[in-house]
């Protein structure tokens, strides 16, 4: 089953800075350890990191201006809803240009245990020869597995890249398929 996302949309400039707080805690899932970030209640970063070592350069990157506050209470919750098969609503707070939103938005209907090529994601989102720049808004995705960039593969079927190493990809890929 999956998640019934819905997306809320921000720019840079649709916010002040100064009024952005992220709540965020390390959660420890089954491919690694999460960062998982959380502004008004929606996901607004999911990482993955190799250790329980606090690393926020991922988070801050994202959200360079926003106060950032270790408060776990919730995101435990939220977590179990992403990794155990979410079910019913989750917010998502997205952050980018119209061409990665809309990327991104696709990536949510791919089927778990199923992958499909970049040329196809191009295709997907309306630009079939901007196969590079969609290959960038996948990569940059800032919520991982919820936003299933891990389902997106070189068009010979081979795993490429992945921000969180390909071993995790492929570990991902393979949960999926057993679900």
């Amino acid at each position: 089953m999956r998640a019934n996302i819905k997306f809320h949309i921000i720019s840079p400039s649709d916010k002040n800075p100064e009024e952005i707080q992220v709540y965020y805690d390390l959660i420890e899932t089954q491919f690694g350890y999460s960062l998982f970030g959380i502004q008004d209640n929606k996901i607004c970063h999911i990482s993955f990191q190799d250790d329980d070592l606090l690393n926020l350069d991922k988070l801050k990157a994202n959200w360079p201006n926003a106060s950032l506050i270790h408060d776990p209470r919730g995101i435990k919750e939220i977590a179990k809803k992403v990794f155990d098969g979410a079910v019913g609503k989750i917010d998502v707070l997205l952050k980018g240009t119209n061409l990665q939103v809309s990327v991104w938005k696709e990536l949510t209907k791919i089927i778990p245990g199923t992958t499909v090529s970049y040329e196809r994601m191009a295709e997907l989102v309306g630009k079939p020869r901007a196969i590079r720049p969609v290959a960038r808004a996948v990569a940059t995705n800032k919520i991982a597995y919820l936003i299933p960039c891990h389902r997106v593969i070189k068009k010979n079927g081979d795993i490429h890249k992945y921000g969180s190493g390909p071993e995790r990809k492929k570990k991902m890929l393979s949960y999926e398929n057993a679900i």
